[in-house]
């Protein structure tokens, strides 16, 4: 018996370096606020001990809304952020928080957007952002989705997956199970990649990829068809250009007619994916 006790001993630091995480999880979590300020976003948090953080203005690069399964029948959802920092290691002392609203419901959801995207407005672009979080595709929703033929590499998300591009910002659809709406301003990318690996050459489908700088938010999106992901890679950096040369959001309460004129919000119509192709087709892309 004292040998079988024995051997768990060495599970010890697992197990407490796992309570210890959760414990610090969800004690950041209480007493979380986040209001404007004259100097950014601040995030207050903490119930043992109150931290402040303040995001200044322009270093949000991209924001991810997420909802796992076990949360879609309280209706709460989660905010991550890819921000730019001078901290960025792991284990800094200043290690930056990425979880803007740990829970919360669609209104907390629309109030945080509203702070860290001021340049998301409009009713347009507020319904995207409503059919990014909850909508299932296969509807003309504003959403471009992935071709049928995508169900081999998404079974059951590949109606969902899709993206649409509005006057401020490209947003990115994913995920049944986990649903994701990641929001990339226009004015934070710096390039877009695009990617066809072999099966995806097969299916004629790639990958698109708004760059920013480095965080938890992965802004790929993936099983689109090959043309329709050249243009829209076109189209993003034009965007990312244009939006660059007139951007003001790194000035904290800058005039509104600074910012360039909101547009509508536009999608592409749904490509002949499954009409027969010629077998002749355009260079794959780099």
């Amino acid at each position: 018996r004292f040998e079988a006790w024995y051997l768990l001993v060495p599970l010890l630091p697992t197990l407490l370096g796992s309570a210890g995480f959760f414990v610090r999880r969800i004690t950041r979590s209480l007493r979380y606020s986040v209001a404007g300020t004259p100097d950014g976003v601040r995030v207050g948090f903490g119930l043992l001990s109150t931290s402040n953080d303040t995001i200044p203005p322009g270093r949000i690069h991209a924001v991810e809304v997420v909802q796992p399964l076990l949360w879609r029948a309280s209706g709460w959802w989660e905010i991550r952020i890819t921000r730019a920092s001078h901290s960025s290691s792991p284990g800094a002392a200043g290690q930056q928080n990425t979880s803007i609203l740990p829970v919360g419901d669609r209104r907390d959801v629309d109030r945080v957007l509203g702070l860290v995207l001021p340049d998301l407005v409009g009713d347009q672009a507020l319904a995207l952002v409503a059919v990014g979080m909850t909508g299932r595709g296969g509807v003309d929703d504003g959403f471009t989705t992935s071709p049928r033929r995508a169900w081999i590499l998404k079974p059951f998300s590949w109606r969902r997956t899709g993206f649409a591009v509005d006057a401020s910002a490209f947003l990115v659809r994913r995920g049944v199970i986990w649903r994701r709406l990641v929001i990339v301003p226009h004015a934070r990318t710096q390039g877009v990649d695009l990617t066809q690996g072999p099966i995806d050459r097969r299916l004629d489908l790639v990958s698109v990829r708004a760059a920013t700088v480095a965080g938890p938010v992965d802004t790929r999106l993936g099983a689109i068809d090959r043309a329709t992901g050249m243009e829209l890679s076109t189209r993003l950096v034009e965007a990312a250009v244009a939006s660059a040369r007139s951007d003001t959001s790194a000035h904290w309460g800058a005039e509104a007619a600074s910012w360039p004129a909101p547009g509508s919000a536009s999608a592409w119509p749904p490509p002949a994916a499954d009409a027969p192709r010629h077998r002749s087709a355009p260079e794959d892309p780099a």
